[in-house]
């Protein structure tokens, strides 16, 4: 097998992969798009609840933690 061959060969056997981790880029996209928006509608709620309680909750939701870690994984 000449060298051509082989490197198209393993860029074939590659392309699986390659396809697979474009997919989960995207995943971590829509991901990162819904809990910002998610984190934009929890800072709304604190303009809007009056209940010291359900304030309480909704502090205790930790969305940017979330948003850090998987952009630390997105760029790794």
């Amino acid at each position: 097998m000449d060298v051509s061959t082989r490197i198209i060969s393993t860029i074939e056997k590659r392309k699986p992969l390659a396809q697979k981790i474009e997919q989960v880029e995207g995943n971590f996209k829509n991901l990162s798009a819904a809990l910002q928006q998610l984190e934009t509608h929890r800072n709304y709620l604190f303009t809007q609840v009056e209940d010291s309680a359900a304030i309480g909750k909704i502090q205790e939701i930790d969305l940017l933690n979330v948003l850090q870690e998987t952009e630390l994984y997105r760029n790794d």
